[in-house]
């Protein structure tokens, strides 16, 4: 079964772009073209980053002589970080556009999944993430140590 992050807008109906379910997978589109696949999903900040770490990259290997094999390596680990890390990207995109994650669904595919977070909803439950799933939640972290320093 794969995890899916659950993200919904309150001011947008449920069938159109109100609720988003992201899959919590390695993206071998952005494996294999990071670039584009930035693009793709409209991330300016990650597209604009990778070239200019793959440029940086490209004068590093360049200046200390090594090997064009060295440059090759080193871009397919820029490509595998950026394919890791697609879900990610993706939910802050996300998040930047105003949407509030719930949370998370797991199920054996993207319709299962969504038929679980719209029967979740239509049960009346919260439809924001309940801050004990938020991860690293500094607001939660601060408020018990200062609760164990008094």
């Amino acid at each position: 079964m794969r995890s899916y992050s659950v993200f919904f807008l309150a001011d947008q109906p449920l069938d159109d772009k109100g609720l988003v379910l992201v899959p919590q997978k390695i993206s071998l589109f952005a494996l294999l073209l990071p670039g584009l696949w930035a693009l793709f999903n409209r991330l300016w900040l990650v597209f604009f980053a990778y070239f200019a770490v793959l440029f940086g990259l490209g004068m590093l290997v360049e200046a200390f002589g090594f090997s064009p094999g060295i440059n090759f390596l080193l871009s397919s680990l820029l490509a595998l970080f950026i394919a890791l890390s697609a879900s990610y990207f993706k939910e802050q995109r996300l998040r930047t556009e105003g949407y509030e994650e719930q949370a998370p669904v797991e199920a054996s595919s993207l319709i299962e999944a969504e038929k679980k977070a719209l029967a979740e909803l239509a049960k009346g439950a919260d439809i924001h993430k309940p801050e004990e799933y938020r991860p690293f939640n500094v607001k939660a972290e601060m408020e018990q140590k200062n609760d164990c320093d008094n």
